[in-house]
């Protein structure tokens, strides 16, 4: 670190066009604090409880035009804060304490339908293989129509129709995992148990929610599912989608922590946005670069990182983004398009 204690600027002993060193990153850590708070997790729970009731009683007491309609929003919104809180207890930021982690995740997993210990099995398996299409799971449907160079006509269809069918797929991807698991070899009898009970926790509770309630009145808030997994979308594909990837037939296959910004892009929302709606899920380029820090720090991350690493920094108008390529045509993913390497050079800086 350099004496008035900034990090030094990348030098050419990176191991791919946009990385840093190891002593560069280690210079930022040095500089952030990785304590989490759950107070700031209660607090987010607490205000999103209070929301939610508040779109319950638009939805059912008020019942018709726009209270019904911003209701069903703010449920949507209620759902991807759950999911974000999720996120959070996955990578461990919730409380020192993993048992913390867990009992939080699976209580915000009820209200993102998604099962804790898969999501986090996938997830992990994404931070440790990001931007290798054939080991990244979440990139598995990608690398099959690089392989068939085509993009099914639904997909495009949905696509171009703004129907979240994306997101369908990644619930789905979820749910069953712990099946594709087992058939790949890859299961340990710690992680089916772990599956196992997250699938059961989460069955269990959207049965007894739906008994509680009733199918009748649960119909009517599909509207927020349907936002909810528009909105999924929205915040998540511009993160990795059109990014370069890892060339499978580089001896390279899996990129050290300081270099994913290479394959990962952040995102700009207007004003204070990005904490209101999506608790800085947005910030995808700091998180892929310290996983381990509290979403309330991210923006710490940006401001340090980003002077220093443009033009390399990724980052896009998540809405533009967005817009643009859901009126143009999808093509170019199917394209090769890979991260300069430097072979022989991977263990400078380390």
């Amino acid at each position: 670190m350099s004496t008035n204690g900034t990090l030094p600027r990348p030098s050419e002993s990176t191991t791919v066009a946009s990385g840093l060193t190891k002593s560069q990153y280690l210079a930022w850590r040095e500089q952030l604090s990785f304590s989490s708070s759950l107070g700031v997790t209660v607090g987010v729970l607490l205000f999103d409880a209070a929301m939610a009731a508040a779109a319950i009683w638009m939805i059912f007491v008020v019942g018709r035009g726009w209270p019904f309609w911003t209701g069903q929003a703010l449920l949507a919104l209620f759902y991807f804060h759950n999911f974000a809180i999720m996120h959070e207890a996955g990578h461990g930021n919730v409380h020192r304490r993993d048992f913390v982690n867990v009992i939080v995740g699976h209580y915000a997993s009820l209200f993102c339908f998604l099962p804790f210990y898969p999501w986090r099995y996938i997830h992990h398996e994404h931070h440790t293989w990001t931007g290798n299409p054939e080991k990244d799971p979440t990139m598995k449907q990608i690398l099959r129509m690089k392989t068939r160079k085509r993009i099914p006509l639904a997909v495009r269809f949905t696509w171009r129709s703004w129907i979240p069918f994306g997101a369908v797929l990644q619930h789905l991807v979820f749910w069953s995992y712990p099946i594709t698991a087992w058939r790949e070899g890859r299961m340990k009898r710690r992680q089916r148990l772990d599956m196992l009970m997250s699938i059961l926790f989460l069955a269990a509770g959207l049965a007894s929610i739906a008994a509680f309630a009733g199918w009748a009145t649960l119909g009517r808030l599909w509207p927020s599912f349907v936002i909810y997994l528009v909105g999924v979308e929205l915040v998540n594909f511009p993160h990795h989608l059109d990014m370069p990837t890892v060339d499978p037939q580089s001896s390279k296959q899996r990129l050290y922590v300081w270099e994913q910004q290479a394959t990962t892009r952040s995102c700009r929302y207007p004003g204070i946005l990005s904490e209101l709606l999506v608790l800085n899920f947005n910030l995808h380029t700091e998180h892929h670069l310290f996983p381990a820090l509290p979403w309330f720090r991210l923006k710490q991350v940006r401001e340090l990182i980003k002077p220093v690493l443009k033009p390399e920094y990724n980052e896009v108008h998540g809405i533009g983004w967005n817009y643009d390529m859901r009126t143009g045509d999808l093509d170019h993913i199917v394209e090769p398009n890979y991260i300069p390497s430097h072979e022989g050079e991977s263990q400078k800086g380390d």
